[in-house]
């Protein structure tokens, strides 16, 4: 799964080479990533296009891949 949280950071890295602003928090103690993706750019308060939560834990009732599969997908969308 560290793969995977290491490929969601790296899509939202070059997603900012095509002018998305995407705001990536993990956080470990929950195995939980939280992206925040501004389309064109993060404006002051602006809230962002697209809010997405996932946990990574896959033993923990609070995981679904269709989560991460979401994000993801919106990330290849936009690099």
């Amino acid at each position: 799964m560290n793969k995977r949280i290491l490929e969601i950071l790296s899509m939202c890295l070059l997603a900012k080479e095509n002018g998305h602003d995407c705001f990536f928090n993990y956080s470990p103690h929950v195995k939980q990533i939280d992206v925040r993706i501004f389309l064109n750019g993060w404006e002051n308060y602006q809230d962002p296009d697209h809010g997405l939560t996932a946990y990574t834990n896959i033993k923990s009732p609070l995981y679904k891949e269709s989560e991460l599969e979401i994000i993801e997908n919106i990330l290849i969308e936009l690099i």
